[in-house]
């Protein structure tokens, strides 16, 4: 049985050595003298019951004197040194334990020392702080736990805690030792809820005789800071040449790692001499190339048209690897290769570019990592998005998991997964057309590439983890972070299994997923599990998409927008809602949609039909409807509300949202639903005239 620890709790804590380190003592001369005052004593020392002797360092910049304070009649302390002081204790007739009191001062500074001595009982007794351990869910290599005894101990571990709680030093546990620390390994915690274990320390004289340590492990973390998928490696270019620069802005400018400063750009003060060659070079690289990803500095010489060689190593000769257009489009662009080479140089044949020119704000070349932790996940999981538990995951092939994805398993098994936030979680997104290819084959303006609203939202420079599954082989997807309404946006490439990254702005995020003909293309699943960093929550469900085919009522549109979250833009809250239809896609501020009392009355069922139907007609009548209804051609119309002004542009018409706290918002409020459009012929005159603009290339032609 466990004995009185009141009584013996206080003399416990104090007999513990805490920190003893080389000590020393100055003189009045010394040169320390001239700055703050020092004393350094430990807090405690023990004597077992024949007593005896015991040296002290003392560390103090002044001359020091030391007095017995309590337990004069057993205790004595005298100076041996300028660094030492003498304890000495008589043999102890008590059986139980006593205390006494010294105190030390060097006229500026006063530390106390305090003294333990056993007796005849036997005594075994765990120190305050050891009695109750908290330990993290990542482990602890050396945890101590201090004692007092003058008995034999056994250390007795649960026989279900031994796989995890290991002794790694063992002390002497004989009669005549006073103190004792006792040094454990806690191993890391599988488990996504607590675990505890009790550890006793029994004497071997009388088994009636013991006490404990109680560790308790805090669960596994959901926090993404352990998950640390294989990044891939960057291919270092050790040189270059080009045919065409202004100066200062050749080759090299491409490769230096500055983004966004001085970028390459062809002559300024004439058309590039089409065609350009970009040439890299991979002196020494071992590596293979397994993609590309081209920075365009977001407008003149963007990328048009080109042709793609390399030069293996040890090769004299370069080779075709394809033929690309890009049609001038901003942004990033990733060019996955379908037989990886390692390459000796690699060389862009460039035969157009915005406005006539070449540029580029970086190049970048990469040789793509296995990430060992896949094969594992799908152990558990049905597919890499991690979003559905295989029927026959067992909670010993769960718990070999790390703790973010033990955490997010058992969220699962348990039902405990955000139900109201799986609706924008987990989604399977479908491919888009290229608006680009095909704005320029039917003649119209371009559609927008933002036909993928995920509903997470991110603040800057939040990381996120993203899980991605069913990604095509050779097919390049992204996400898209846009801070505005229009479609202008930083870009992180997907692969995929685990995806972990940051972007360097706000706002909501968009899957791009493109391809010339979408048809047959099949369905990619990305999860943005619930992630926190500590206790930050970051890839937030936002709550401000509203899907037409998957949300369908009015009711639903009311609720996201009243739970509709903002990111953080300029020291300001921002909140861009999202409604997207068959064919078009309206972005707007959340102010504007709940200010406007024309939304409150009548929802947005009814214009987002409107607007569908609308361009519906739009694209019979310039003949586009050949391609819009076998699916080939799919992309989304994009209708913005910027401040000001009725117009068509690249990738969006705008509908002017006016000043917002007004209501004025004459563009969007006067033409959005049918039942204001319908009331006079200038409501209708609006969106049919900015479609005709979009659509005007078609029409001519048709």
């Amino acid at each position: 049985m466990l004995l009185d620890k009141m009584k013996h709790t206080l003399c416990i804590s104090l007999i513990l050595l805490v920190g003893v380190t080389a000590l020393y003592a100055c003189k009045s001369d010394d040169k320390e003298l001239q700055g703050e005052p020092v004393l350094q004593v430990q807090k405690s020392i023990g004597f077992k019951k024949e007593g005896g002797e015991v040296a002290v360092p003392v560390k103090s910049n002044r001359e020091w004197n030391a007095s017995v304070t309590e337990g004069k009649e057993w205790l004595t302390a005298r100076t041996a040194s300028d660094t030492e002081l003498t304890v000495s204790a008589t043999s102890s007739p008590e059986k139980g334990v006593r205390e006494g009191n010294i105190t030390i001062t060097n006229n500026a500074l006063t530390a106390k020392l305090r003294v333990v001595q056993t007796g005849g009982d036997l005594i075994i007794e765990v120190a305050e702080e050891s009695r109750v351990i908290q330990v993290a869910g990542a482990g602890k290599d050396h945890q101590e736990v201090n004692l007092l005894s003058n008995t034999d101990y056994e250390v007795v571990i649960p026989e279900e805690a031994k796989d995890w709680i290991i002794e790694k030093e063992v002390p002497d546990t004989r009669a005549d030792l006073a103190s004792s620390t006792r040094i454990f390994s806690i191993a890391s915690n599988p488990l996504a809820t607590e675990r505890n274990a009790t550890i006793k320390f029994v004497s071997k004289e009388n088994t009636n005789i013991y006490d404990q340590s109680e560790i308790k492990q805090q669960k596994k973390s959901s926090d993404i800071s352990e998950v640390n998928p294989e990044k891939d490696v960057q291919l270092k270019v050790t040189g270059g040449y080009d045919t065409d620069h202004q100066p200062g802005q050749d080759i090299s400018k491409s490769y230096d790692g500055q983004f966004g400063g001085t970028c390459y750009h062809s002559t300024w003060s004439q058309a590039a001499k089409f065609p350009v060659t970009l040439e890299y070079q991979f002196d020494q690289n071992q590596l293979s190339l397994d993609y590309i990803l081209y920075h365009s500095r977001n407008g003149n010489g963007n990328f048009g048209a080109f042709e793609l060689y390399i030069k293996p190593q040890g090769s004299a000769d370069f080779v075709h690897i394809q033929d690309y257009d890009f049609k001038g489009a901003g942004g990033s662009h990733r060019i996955l290769l379908n037989d990886p080479v390692v390459p000796a140089a690699v060389k862009f044949v460039v035969k157009s570019g915005l406005n006539d020119f070449v540029s580029c704000d970086e190049m970048e070349f990469f040789h793509a990592m296995e990430n060992p932790l896949d094969e594992q996940l799908t152990t558990v999981f049905t597919d890499l998005s991690c979003s559905e538990l295989r029927p026959d995951a067992s909670d010993e092939v769960i718990n070999r998991l790390p703790a973010f994805f033990n955490v997010l398993a058992r969220s699962l098994q348990g039902n405990t997964y955000p139900e109201a936030e799986k609706r924008f979680r987990i989604q399977s997104y479908q491919a888009y057309s290229v608006p680009e290819y095909w704005g320029d084959k039917l003649r119209t303006n371009y559609y927008s590439p933002l036909c993928n609203p995920t509903g997470i939202i991110t603040n800057v420079g939040e990381e996120m983890v993203v899980l991605v599954d069913g990604i095509p082989q050779g097919e390049s997807i992204s996400l898209r972070c846009c801070s505005d309404l229009g479609p202008d946006g930083e870009e992180r490439f997907l692969k995929n299994g685990i995806n972990k990254f940051s972007f360097s702005r706000a706002g909501n995020l968009f899957v791009i997923y493109q391809k010339l003909d979408s048809r047959g293309m099949p369905a990619v699943k990305i999860h943005f599990p619930p992630q926190y960093v500590e206790t930050a929550e970051h890839a937030r469900v936002g709550f401000n998409v509203w899907d037409l085919t998957v949300d369908k009522t009015d009711d639903q549109f009311r609720e996201y927008i009243r739970k509709a979250k903002s990111v953080t833009l300029d020291g300001a809250d921002k909140c861009v809602f999202v409604l997207k239809g068959r064919k078009i896609l309206f972005t707007a501020l959340k102010d504007l949609l709940q200010n406007q009392d024309n939304f409150k009355q009548y929802g947005v069922v009814r214009g987002m039909e409107r607007w569908d139907n609308l361009i519906d007609w739009e694209q019979e009548l310039a003949a586009i409807d050949t391609y819009s209804k076998t699916g080939e051609f799919n992309s989304l119309m994009h209708v913005t509300t910027f401040t000001d002004g009725l117009y068509a542009t690249n990738y969006y018409i705008n509908m002017a949202a006016g000043d917002v706290s007004t209501k004025d918002g004459w563009g969007f409020k006067n033409n959005f639903d049918p039942r204001d459009m319908d009331k006079n012929q200038d409501n209708e005159w609006g969106p049919g005239h900015e479609l005709g603009h979009m659509h005007q290339g078609g029409y001519q032609l048709a």
